[in-house]
């Protein structure tokens, strides 16, 4: 759009220009302009990036529906509807085995959302106490992330 925009102001005639002072100038503002963004958005894959989510979120969708089949229709034994969660269970890890990390950023936005919420936290559940010592898994696992 921007690419367009700049054409339309560099090639118009004298008479029918927007920017009658320096077109040029601000058709080569908007080139760049155009140009950085199309390399932003090359760099950082955003396509490639939403396609991995949305086949995620299609098989996470097909399991929850495998589980609201399960809820409505439960097995008829203890047994196979323990070989029913196990299966859900793999299906859910190959999902996350296959899903995009997580930003640490948004690790702890959620760990700062429950804990301001009243639930408790992941991080104080890990060392017990919650008192975050320098020795408790949850310190360490919050420098990993950083």
């Amino acid at each position: 759009m921007l690419s367009i925009l700049s054409a339309s102001i560099a090639f118009a005639p004298d008479e029918a220009r927007l920017f009658s002072q320096k077109p040029g100038a601000v058709a080569g503002t908007m080139s760049v302009v155009a140009a950085l963004i199309m390399g932003l958005h090359t760099w950082l894959r955003l396509g490639e990036r939403a396609e991995v989510h949305r086949g995620l979120a299609a098989k996470y969708a097909t399991t929850r529906r495998r589980i609201e089949l399960l809820k409505a229709f439960p097995p008829a034994t203890l047994d196979e509807f323990r070989r029913e969660l196990g299966e859900i269970q793999q299906r859910l890890d190959e999902h996350a085995r296959g899903a995009p990390e997580t930003p640490w950023w948004s690790k702890w936005r959620t760990d700062r959302e429950l804990k301001r919420e009243g639930m408790k936290n992941r991080w104080s559940e890990l060392c017990g106490d919650g008192t975050g010592g320098d020795g408790c898994p949850c310190q360490r696992l919050r420098n990993e992330a950083r």
